[in-house]
């Protein structure tokens, strides 16, 4: 398959998306990625800090409450996100396609909806099986936008990639995706879409990172070079 063009969204399924994210971080804190999802979410949103004191049956109904208001409170600058986000990956959007190419040669892109999700929530998750994620309306500038969307969509090649590892276990897979992404997105070739200074990997993966960089050449490797590497000293 052919690289499909991203569809940007904004409509009920944003909020009901944002309502089961909110709901599965808050009933089981997730720290991956370097930081507290709940946390992070209350930070933004401090009404929703009583969720621990609403009665179980009824923190969804909470949730979907406090979200809805949220997308009401913002709508303007929601649209607005959904219109510049846009704006700023067709610009982009046929070099990132050369990009992965050049890294990942004649691999077809996995069949999916490729959608992406304007949301109110500083978390960007993914959804793997619709080849969909989100992308939080707030941090829509040009530095952050691209580099957000490259990160999301070169998770969805390298886990169809892996596929034909079927051994793999899924931590193992999670921590070589994200040291991936930052090996790749940190060359000329994805110079658009540069990983995210702040964006840390954990003290292992970082370690990782740095000994592959040295013994490859990250301007010129494709990602069988880097397996290859990394599983036959890391695995």
């Amino acid at each position: 398959m052919n690289y499909k063009p991203l569809t940007f969204v904004l409509n009920e399924r944003c909020v009901d998306l944002d309502v089961f994210y909110t709901l599965m971080f808050f009933r089981k804190p997730d720290k991956s990625g370097s930081y507290d999802k709940k946390l992070r979410i209350i930070e933004q949103y401090p009404q929703l800090e009583s969720f621990d004191n609403v009665p179980t049956l009824s923190q969804e109904h909470f949730i979907k409450e406090e979200i809805s208001n949220i997308y009401a409170h913002h709508k303007a600058d929601l649209l607005n996100a959904l219109n510049e986000s846009r704006r700023l990956w067709i610009n982009v959007e046929d070099r990132f396609e050369t990009a992965v190419t050049d890294v990942f040669a004649s691999f077809p892109w996995p069949e999916g909806d490729y959608k992406c999700y304007l949301s109110v929530i500083d978390v960007n998750a993914i959804i793997k099986a619709e080849k969909s994620f989100q992308l939080f309306y707030g941090m829509v500038s040009r530095d952050i936008t691209n580099t957000v969307i490259a990160h999301e969509l070169l998770h969805f090649m390298f886990y169809s990639y892996m596929e034909r590892y079927p051994e793999m276990d899924k931590i193992n897979l999670w921590k070589m995706t994200e040291t991936f992404n930052k090996f790749i997105q940190n060359t000329d070739r994805f110079k658009d879409f540069k990983y995210l200074e702040d964006k840390l990997l954990d003290i292992d993966q970082e370690k990782i990172l740095s000994e592959l960089t040295r013994e490859l050449n990250p301007e010129s490797a494709t990602v069988e070079d880097y397996l290859h590497s990394y599983r036959s000293k890391y695995l």
